[in-house]
């Protein structure tokens, strides 16, 4: 299962944050120089079947690391607090992690982790 983040995330609630031409919301990996805050990165850190029933897989989940980044601190909170709206609004589960201030590209960073499930 390839987990919907971007389609999930692209609502007008969450481009009101991280623009329209381009959406800022990237898959990890993606050169982000030059890219103006605050934008949004996420990986995926497990995927795995779930609820096996005799021996046949049910469903699949999928776990991402939904990084928000901006360099004004009250920006941050009210973009992460979005972001966790919009997935709860799409049935997806995510919790907070941590908020801190990303040395490497100078900005005030959010992660939150979404677990993406689909039955079969």
């Amino acid at each position: 299962m390839q987990a919907p983040v971007f389609k999930t995330l692209n609502t007008p609630e969450v481009r009101n944050y991280v623009g329209n031409n381009p959406t800022r919301i990237y898959a990890y990996g993606k050169s982000l120089r030059g890219v103006l805050p605050p934008f949004i990165v996420w990986k995926v850190i497990s995927s795995a079947p779930y609820c096996f029933v005799g021996g046949t897989k049910v469903g699949d989940r999928v776990q991402v690391q939904i990084d928000c980044y901006s360099n004004e601190d009250n920006i941050l909170g009210q973009l992460s607090n979005v972001v966790g709206s919009v997935l709860l609004e799409a049935d997806v589960q995510s919790e907070k992690l941590n908020a801190k201030f990303n040395d490497e590209l100078n900005l005030h960073q959010i992660s939150l982790i979404a677990t993406f499930t689909q039955s079969k």
